[in-house]
C-alpha cells in the first residue's frame, strides 16, 4: 500500500471511532475578515464536542506551569490538560487517544498533576482513561542556549483484559495561555502557517523542529479549510494525507498516530523533542528509534539531578504535620529559577516576561536566604547599570530597553539589592563596584523628597503629605491614579538605612553619617505623616497612602518586612491592621464576605504576623493561601485567585514567581528572621505540632551572620530543646530563641537563663543547647 494511502486509511479508520467527536462534520470555513481567529474558535467550540478544541475555547479557565534550563531565555509551557506549548506563541502539541474505539480528549478524562519528587521542574500530567492511563511528563534538557524540551508519552493498561489504545499527538495554532491573558500579547489563537514532515522531523513555520523520536504509524496536516484537527479526527477526510501543508491564514494543524495493543499491566512509551534554540546539531545526532525512551530516561535523571542540588542548597527538615510547606518551598524556588532569562529575575515567561526591579530584590533575597547566590549577584549587577544619570532607578527593563514609568520604589529597591548582596555574601568587592550607584540614588531619594518639603506643605491641608516622596503608581493598586504611597516610602526609607551600612562598608564615615541622618529626618516626617493621615482619615489602621488613608495590609507588609518600621508606625495602628487583615481572611473563607478574587501577595503578611508575635495567625494565612495554588500538585499560583477556580479572568502569569519568592520568605520567616536590632530570631512561626518526634531542623540556612544549623523538639513532658551549632558569626542582639509556649524556666548550656517576659530566650555564645520547660 502507497504511504499517502496508508495514512488515509488510518484516519480513516479512526473516523468510524470518533464519530460522534463532532456535531457539525463539515470542514470549517476560515475567519470572516475582521473577525478575531479567537472569536472564531469560541464559536467552533460551541458547535463541537466538548474536548475539541484547548478547555478555554469553551470560556472555562486553564491553568498551566512553566518548564525550562535555570538561566536560559526560552522556556515552554505545560497546560494542566497536557497541552504543551515549545516556545511563547508558538503552537501546541495536544494528547488526544482512541481507547477500545473510544475517543478520549481532556474532558473524557479523570486528570490528576503531579512534580517530580513533589517538588523539582518535571511536571506530570496523568489521564485516567479506564483502562488506560496516560502520563504525559515534560522537562528541559540542557544548559540555556542548548536546551532541548522532551515530553514522554506512557501509555499504562491497568485493566484486566487486552486493550487497543491509540495515541494522537496534535499540532494546532493554539496557545497555552487563554484569549482573556490579553496582558503582553493575547493568549488564544496563533498563527502555524507552514507544516511539514522529514522522516522523524516535522517542523512548523520553518522556525521550530519536533523530533518524533518514536517514530509514528501515520502522520497527517491540514488546512483550515479542508478541516481543522477535531475535524479530520472525526471525519478521516484528510485526503491526500500529507506530509507538508500551508494556510495563508496561519490556521494549519496537523497529527502524528500511535498504534498499540496493550496486554494488562503492559506499558508503551512515546517520546518527542523539541529544541528551543538552534536545532541542526541535536537532529544530526537523533538517538535510534529502539533508544528513545532510555534516551529520554537518561535525560530526565540527569535534569533533576542538576535541579535537586541547585534546591537543596539549604536544608529545612519539618514533620508530616506540616506539609506540603517544604516540597512547595523548593518547588518555589525552582519556578524563580524557570522564569529568569539569564541574569534577568522575571515574574513570568509569557505575561510577565520583564524584569522589575520590585519583583527581581524580592526573588533576590529569597534566593539568597536559600543557599543560591550566585543568581541574584548577576540580577543586581545586571540591572544597576540601566541607572539614568540623574540617579532614576527604572521600575522595568526588557528587550526594549528602560520603562519609564514614573514609580519612585525603585531607588530604595535598588538599594536594598545591593545590600542584600553584602548581608549574604560579606564581599566588599562588590560593594565596591557597585558603589557608584549608591550616593547617585539617595541623591535622586533626595530631591524626590525635597519636592514636599517646600513651605507650602506645612499648610493644614497639606502637612500629611510633607516630606514623603512624590505621588507614584509602582503599588499596583494606583496605576490608574498617582497617590502619596506609603509603599514608596517604607522602600526609600530602607534604602537610606541600607546606603548608610554600604557606605560603613567601603569606608565612607562622612557619606554614612549624611546618609544615616537622611534616614532619621525621613522617618520623622513619616511618622508625622501617617499620624495626620490617620486623623485625616479617621482610622485606626496604618493607612496604606497619605490620600486615600486605604487599608491595604499587603502593602503595608513592606514596612516590617523587608523595612525598617521601628518608630515609625503607631504600634496600636500596627496591631490593628493585621487583626482586621486576619478577620478579613477568615470572613472570606467562611463566606461572610462577599469576593470575587484576591492575589496572594497575601503571602507578605505571613512575615508581619510573624514579627508581631502572631504565630497561630501567620500559620492560618499561610495554609490558607497554599490551598489556592493551582492544580495543587503543581505548586504554583497565579498572580489572581479567583474564587471560581472555572472562571474565565486573568491571571496573571504562571507559576507568578514573584509569588514563589514571597512564599520562601514567609516559610523562612517560621524558621528564622533577622531582627532590626541585630538579633537572630529562631523558631517564631514554628507550631508546638511540629516539635513532637524528630521535631524541627535547618542546616546550611544562609542569614546575614553566616549559615545556621538548629534542631527545635520536644525532649520529655513539657520540654524542649533547641541545639544550634557553630557557624553563624555572634549576632549583635544574640541568637533569641521564641519557642511556641510560654517559658516556665529555661538553661543554656546548663546555666539559669532570663526568659523575657516568658516569650523568648537568648544565647550569646554558639553552638547552644538550650532547655525549655514550659
Amino acid at each position: 500500500m502507497r504511504r499517502g494511502a496508508r495514512r488515509s486509511f488510518a484516519v480513516a479508520w479512526l473516523a468510524l471511532a470518533f464519530a460522534a467527536c463532532v456535531r457539525d462534520p463539515s470542514p470549517a470555513p476560515p475567519p470572516t475578515h475582521g473577525q478575531h481567529p479567537n472569536d472564531f474558535f469560541f464559536a467552533r467550540a460551541a458547535a463541537e464536542r466538548r474536548g475539541a478544541y484547548p478547555r478555554y475555547f469553551s470560556r472555562e479557565q486553564v491553568y498551566w506551569t512553566a518548564i525550562g534550563a535555570d538561566g536560559d531565555d526560552r522556556s515552554a509551557l505545560l497546560s494542566e490538560d497536557g497541552a504543551l506549548e515549545p516556545a511563547r506563541r508558538s503552537f501546541t502539541i495536544e494528547p488526544f487517544l482512541a481507547v477500545d474505539g473510544r475517543f478520549v480528549s481532556w474532558a473524557d478524562a479523570e486528570i490528576e498533576h503531579a512534580l517530580r519528587d513533589g517538588d523539582l521542574p518535571i511536571p506530570r500530567v496523568v489521564w485516567r482513561a479506564r483502562p488506560i492511563d496516560l502520563t504525559t511528563r515534560a522537562f528541559v534538557a540542557g544548559l540555556p542556549g542548548a536546551s532541548v524540551l522532551y515530553a514522554t508519552y506512557r501509555l499504562a493498561n491497568h485493566g484486566g483484559a487486552p486493550s487497543r489504545a491509540d495515541l494522537w499527538l496534535g499540532i494546532r495554532p493554539f496557545q497555552v495561555n487563554p484569549p482573556w491573558q490579553s496582558l503582553n500579547g493575547a493568549g488564544g489563537a496563533t498563527a502555524v502557517h507552514r507544516i511539514a514532515r522529514e522522516g522523524r522531523v516535522v517542523r512548523v513555520n520553518g522556525r521550530h523542529a519536533i523530533a518524533l523520536l518514536t517514530p509514528p504509524d501515520a502522520f497527517g496536516a491540514a488546512r483550515l479549510d479542508q478541516g481543522g484537527l477535531a475535524d479530520f479526527l472525526a471525519r478521516g477526510a484528510l485526503a491526500p494525507g500529507r506530509d507538508a501543508v500551508f494556510d495563508a491564514g496561519g490556521f494549519a494543524s496537523a497529527a502524528a498516530r500511535w498504534r498499540f495493543t496493550l496486554a494488562p499491566g503492559q506499558v508503551a512509551e512515546v517520546v518527542i523533542a523539541v529544541p528551543l534554540h538552534e536545532a541542526s546539531a541535536f537532529l544530526a545526532a537523533l538517538p535510534r528509534a529502539a533508544d528513545a525512551a532510555t534516551h529520554a530516561a537518561a535525560a530526565e535523571d540527569a535534569t533533576a539531578r542538576r535541579w535537586r542540588a541547585r534546591l537543596s542548597r539549604a536544608e529545612i527538615a519539618l514533620p508530616p504535620a506540616s506539609d506540603p510547606i517544604v516540597p512547595a518551598l523548593r518547588a518555589a524556588l525552582g519556578q524563580i529559577l524557570v522564569a529568569r532569562a539569564g541574569p534577568a529575575l522575571q515574574p513570568g515567561t509569557r505575561t510577565y516576561a520583564r524584569a522589575w526591579i520590585r519583583d527581581g530584590v524580592l526573588m533576590e533575597s529569597a534566593l539568597l536566604q536559600l543557599g543560591v547566590a550566585e543568581t541574584p549577584r548577576d540580577f543586581v549587577h545586571w540591572y544597576a547599570p540601566f541607572q539614568e544619570p540623574d540617579g532614576r532607578v527604572p521600575c522595568c527593563v526588557d528587550e526594549r530597553g528602560r520603562d519609564t514609568a514614573v514609580e519612585h520604589d525603585s531607588p530604595g529597591q535598588l538599594l536594598y539589592g545591593i545590600a542584600s548582596l553584602w548581608r549574604y555574601e560579606r564581599d566588599v568587592e562588590t560593594v565596591r563596584a557597585l558603589w557608584p550607584h549608591v550616593p547617585r540614588t539617595v541623591d535622586y531619594i533626595e530631591r524626590l523628597r525635597a519636592q514636599r518639603l517646600g513651605p507650602e506643605w506645612a499648610a493644614p491641608a497639606k502637612r500629611r503629605f510633607r516630606g514623603l516622596l512624590p505621588e507614584s503608581i509602582s503599588h499596583e493598586g494606583y496605576w490608574q491614579n498617582p497617590v502619596h504611597s506609603y509603599w514608596d516610602d517604607a522602600w526609600a526609607l530602607r534604602g537610606l538605612a541600607d546606603a548608610a551600612l554600604l557606605a560603613r562598608v567601603v569606608g565612607g564615615g562622612a557619606a554614612a553619617q549624611r546618609f544615616a541622618a537622611l534616614e532619621r529626618a525621613f522617618a520623622k516626617d513619616l511618622r508625622a505623616s501617617i499620624e495626620a493621615t490617620m486623623a485625616h482619615h479617621r482610622v485606626d489602621f496604618v493607612p496604606a497612602s497619605a490620600d486615600l488613608g486605604d487599608f491595604d495590609p499587603t502593602a503595608t507588609t513592606i514596612w516590617l518586612a523587608p523595612g525598617r518600621a521601628r518608630g515609625v508606625l503607631p504600634p496600636a495602628a500596627l496591631e490593628r491592621t493585621y487583626e482586621r487583615y486576619v478577620d478579613d481572611v477568615r470572613g472570606r473563607r467562611a463566606g461572610a464576605i462577599a469576593w470575587d478574587a484576591y492575589a496572594p501577595y497575601e503571602l507578605r503578611n505571613v512575615e508581619a504576623l510573624v514579627r508581631l508575635g502572631r504565630r497561630d495567625d501567620a500559620l492560618f494565612v499561610l495554609r490558607e493561601i497554599l490551598g489556592d495554588q493551582r492544580p495543587p500538585g503543581w505548586r504554583g499560583w497565579s498572580e489572581i485567585v479567583w474564587r471560581d477556580p472555572r472562571a474565565p479572568q486573568f491571571l496573571g502569569d504562571m507559576p507568578h514567581a514573584w509569588i514563589s519568592a514571597t512564599y520562601a520568605r514567609a516559610v523562612r520567616s517560621l524558621l528564622v528572621y533577622e531582627r532590626d536590632d541585630g538579633a537572630l530570631v529562631l523558631g517564631a512561626g514554628v507550631p508546638l505540632d511540629w516539635l513532637r518526634g524528630e521535631g524541627v531542623r535547618v542546616a546550611r540556612l544562609p542569614t546575614h551572620w553566616g549559615p545556621l544549623a538548629y534542631r527545635m523538639r520536644e525532649a520529655g513532658e513539657r520540654r524542649l530543646v533547641v541545639e544550634i551549632d557553630a557557624g553563624v558569626e555572634r549576632p549583635p542582639g544574640g541568637v533569641v530563641v521564641e519557642p511556641p509556649v510560654a517559658i516556665r524556666a529555661a538553661r543554656v548550656d546548663g546555666a539559669p537563663a532570663e526568659t523575657g517576659s516568658a516569650r523568648a530566650v537568648t544565647a550569646t555564645r554558639l553552638p547552644a543547647r538550650i532547655e525549655i520547660d514550659y
